[in-house]
């Protein structure tokens, strides 16, 4: 199968719509990918974190529709964005132990390069929790499952503790809402409430789960591939309890939530309306 995009720009009451757009087919190294900078400004980020980046990549679904050039040309453009940090948003991998081994080397490349957390989702389990475990182990990438860890300026990262005297930010990663076991008290349990809290979760629904008084900033999500295909900036179906969770920044019950369309396809090789998407964030004060 080959790769085919239209772009049809098109605006309606004064307000202008996603391009009209169609990936079709197997993806290569020639197909389109838009690296988002969305900006985050909060008066509780640490003054030495600002301008912060962090990558997300997040469904990439790695095998049948989304082989090695196209991985390797998505890695390329993480390192391009010079992040501080790199996060996996879950469903790295569609279906296969064979897919984890082909994309092996190339993830190995990148957790030698960056520094780089993960998160787990749905296709996680499907291709077999200890397999991806393992590979993101193998490939220097730590995995967050319903615990956190905190970073500081460049990247450094520690295990979590009692107290933050280096003004660092926390990262907080949840297990997979459909699949897994998520917790949030164990996830963000003994962070300082002072400290500036991002929480990652593949599904966006865990947003809602965050209780008064728990400490959560922004949170980082993807699973909904944008609608995957959408029709004047409508997705037609969505995997999420929450219709409004379905793309870009959204305003949470307690903080801003940011919704990866990510990057690759899944049951049916189409992406209408809405093109693979590599944000990198960046954190002001």
């Amino acid at each position: 199968m080959n790769v085919m995009r239209f772009h049809w720009p098109r605006r309606l009451t004064g307000q202008k719509l996603p391009a009209f757009s169609l990936c079709m087919g197997i993806l290569d190294g020639r197909t389109r990918i838009e690296v988002s900078a969305p900006v985050l400004n909060s008066p509780r980020l640490p003054a030495g974190m600002a301008g912060f980046r962090i990558a997300l990549v997040t469904d990439l679904h790695f095998g049948r529709y989304g082989r090695e050039p196209y991985a390797r040309r998505v890695f390329e453009l993480v390192r391009g964005g010079k992040p501080d940090l790199v996060i996996f948003g879950g469903d790295v991998i569609d279906y296969s132990h064979d897919w984890a081994l082909r994309l092996a080397p190339l993830l190995s490349e990148l957790g030698r390069d960056l520094r780089c957390l993960a998160v787990v989702g749905n296709h996680e389990y499907y291709t077999g929790i200890h397999t991806m475990l393992e590979l993101f182990r193998r490939c220097n990438i730590e995995v967050l499952l319903n615990r956190h860890v905190l970073v500081g300026r460049g990247g450094d990262i520690r295990q979590g503790g009692a107290g933050n005297p280096g003004g660092a930010i926390a990262i907080a990663g949840l297990d997979d809402l459909a699949q897994g076991r998520p917790d949030m008290r164990a996830a963000l349990g003994g962070i300082d409430p002072q400290t500036f809290t991002i929480v990652v979760s593949h599904c966006p629904d865990l947003a809602d789960s965050i209780a008064p008084g728990q400490p959560a900033d922004l949170v980082l999500a993807g699973h909904t591939h944008g609608g995957q295909i959408c029709l004047f900036g409508r997705a037609l179906a969505t995997e999420t309890r929450n219709a409004r969770y379905v793309r870009g920044r959204v305003a949470g019950p307690r903080c801003p939530v940011y919704i990866s369309r990510g990057l690759g396809l899944t049951g049916f090789p189409l992406r209408l309306g809405s093109d693979p998407e590599l944000p990198i964030i960046t954190l002001e004060r």
